[in-house]
């Protein structure tokens, strides 16, 4: 350790932060004392001056150990107590004990092991109140000092995509560059180090109005490349054109240059979020070296005209968003009628099909979800419904309480069969809305259907977020990860649907299409199955059985009931006539015998007895 972050405060309480006098980080000498069994460090040269009174010192080395070090005890000719720093005052915080500020009576330490140790007491004539202003290079410094503090002490670890010691050489190397370094640099530095942790929870916060000069335009990422969706007055030749380059570098070289700016654990999080923040970010494409300057974006599109158009691109300040014109200008389709609610359904399909597009878990000041599930109980209850569409493709979280009940209630419910339930997932469905579609996948017979999933299945949780002391920023961060079933890195829908520009400028919606074009199940009462054969009797060796299940062409059927000893060789459901193969194991023991119950029909299935088995009477 060569370096030491500190902090000085005043009138701290229980529970209360008290006033932030003076922090730093500064050059430190560490020493150990065997006796004690504890670590000296020795901070010297500060340039603070204090008024007369009372204050509270923490201390804590940068580096690895910061998350495991404490203020155990003040010393000197000027710290409080008898012995020094042991007079009771001190104040221990900590995340993993949840203690904020607890007093050390409360912590039972007896004033040997808390963070904020009341430490000086400065007497004589009164001093200038407070630090004298830090450097703006300074402040950056302090910024990423606390940031590597906090994020070491309350994220889980190990992180998922770097080392603890890669984390903090990079950490290292940009706080040294600091000086020689712009401040959009710096920001995108920032962006880069938090990114490398590779964990979508764990991001950025950046106040409003943020300090960023950004792009008069948005983007989308479709199948067949990124395109303009909208533009000021000023650039609406661009409208439309697809993205060719970025300054001097191509499109695909300008992406995967941005992607070290983007915490995700996948791709799909990646192409939902650089149209949307990092290519309308001129701090971020100067940082990256993409672009010369921030005031403009020289870009360069192709139109369907086949022409190309370049333009520089004037940038403006985060508070001044101009109004933009949209490209699309025609009737919408579902999922884009009503985009800014946060749960909707109506009834198409002449009556068979339900569709619900839940496009945030969290509550609409439209309409109580109270309210709103129980007329989407009355819906679900109208005979003619046969089968629901769940649309979460544009849901990136928020409380998962909001659906969690309905997940339960599907669950037991007639939707709960092949056929009947489809959920269309997408590039921006995250936290929460992953967290449902977890729940859906390993709970309910749903069908899904749509782009993989911008998060994996067992993702990391958000726990809270925390702030840097300079620039008003809030950094989150993860502790745990989510108890999903599926170990890849994406949720893969069973029906994979993209959208092409063309699709989009049309109205089209592939993923709700793909639905219809199944027809809907008939109702329970037409949907008898049949088996061949309708009964088994098998040897005692292991085999592989063919079963036919005749029904209606819009039938779902699917097994149930199946014993340990009997296994399905693919596919165990249906819509429609199929068939499927049942693997028996072989039988070391008496006779045994099971009742399948397939599509509602039943399938007797006995296995004869092994022969070390055979019994002889004298």
């Amino acid at each position: 350790v060569t370096q030491a972050a500190w902090e000085i405060r005043r009138l701290l309480a229980s529970g209360s932060a008290g006033t932030l006098v003076a922090s730093g980080v500064s050059a430190a000498a560490v020493s150990f004392n065997p006796t004690l069994g504890v670590y000296r460090i020795e901070v010297d040269g500060l340039q603070v001056t204090l008024a007369p009174g009372n204050y509270w010192l923490n201390v804590a080395p940068v580096g690895p150990g910061a998350a495991q070090s404490y203020v155990a005890a003040t010393l000197g000719a000027n710290a409080v107590g008898n012995p020094p720093g042991n007079n009771g005052g001190a104040l221990y915080c900590s995340s993993a004990d949840n203690m904020s500020f607890a007093p050390i009576s409360t912590t039972g330490q007896a004033g040997t092991s808390a963070d904020y140790s009341q430490g000086v007491l400065i007497s004589g004539s009164a001093g200038i109140i407070g630090p004298p202003p830090l450097s703006t290079s300074d402040q950056w410094r302090a910024d990423v000092t606390s940031l590597v503090r906090q994020m070491t002490e309350f994220h889980s670890l190990p992180f998922p995509g770097i080392s603890l010691t890669d984390f903090n050489s990079k950490a290292t190397g940009l706080y040294n560059q600091i000086s020689g370094l712009s401040d959009p640099v710096i920001r995108t530095g920032l962006e880069e180090l938090v990114a490398s942790i590779e964990d979508p929870h764990t991001d950025i916060s950046w106040p409003y109005p943020s300090p960023f000069r950004q792009l008069p335009l948005s983007f989308y990422w479709f199948d067949d490349g990124i395109y303009v969706t909208s533009t000021s007055a000023q650039y609406q030749n661009l409208l439309g054109g697809k993205l060719l380059s970025v300054g001097q570098t191509g499109i695909d070289d300008a992406t995967r240059i941005l992607t070290a700016l983007v915490p995700h654990d996948n791709g799909q999080w990646v192409k939902h979020r650089i149209p949307l923040q990092e290519l309308t970010n001129a701090d971020y494409m100067f940082g990256t070296g993409l672009i010369g300057g921030t005031d403009s974006v020289p870009l360069q599109v192709s139109l369907s005209s086949n022409s190309t158009v370049s333009a520089n691109v004037q940038t403006y300040p985060n508070s001044a968003e101009p109004q933009q014109i949209q490209v699309f200008q025609g009737n919408p389709p579902l999922y884009m009628q009503h985009p800014d609610w946060n749960y909707w359904a109506t009834i198409i399909d002449g009556g068979a099909t339900l569709y619900f597009q839940y496009n945030s878990c969290m509550e609409d000041p439209r309409q109580a979800s109270s309210v709103f599930f129980q007329q989407l109980d009355q819906m679900m209850a109208q005979e003619s419904v046969q089968r629901i569409i769940l649309d979460m493709r544009n849901n990136s979280g928020g409380f998962t309480s909001i659906l969690s009940p309905w997940i339960d209630e599907i669950q037991a419910s007639r939707f709960n069969q092949p056929g009947r339930l489809y959920v269309i997932v997408g590039r921006a469905t995250f936290s929460a809305a992953m967290e449902a579609s977890n729940h859906l996948h390993d709970r309910t017979a749903a069908i899904f259907v749509g782009e993989p999933t911008g998060a994996k299945p067992q993702f990391e949780l958000r726990e809270g977020a925390f702030g840097l002391p300079y620039f008003g920023l809030q950094v989150s961060y993860s502790n745990g990860v989510e108890g999903a079933t599926d170990p890849d890195s994406t949720l893969i829908p069973d029906i994979s649907v993209g959208l092409t520009f063309q699709q989009y400028m049309n109205g089209i919606d592939p993923a709700v299409n793909a639905i219809l074009s199944i027809p809907p199940p008939q109702s329970s009462g037409l949907c008898a199955a049949s088996l061949t054969p309708d009964e088994l009797s098998v040897p005692a060796s292991a085999g592989n059985y063919a079963v036919a299940v005749q029904t209606g062409s819009s039938c779902p059927w699917a097994f149930s009931s199946l014993p340990s000893w009997i296994t399905v060789s693919g596919t165990g459901s249906g819509i429609g006539p199929g068939s499927m193969t049942l693997a028996v194991t072989a039988n070391s023991g008496g006779q045994r015998g099971a009742v399948l119950s397939i599509g509602g029909a039943e399938l007797p299935v006995s296995q004869q007895a092994s022969a070390s088995c055979a019994y002889s009477l004298g």
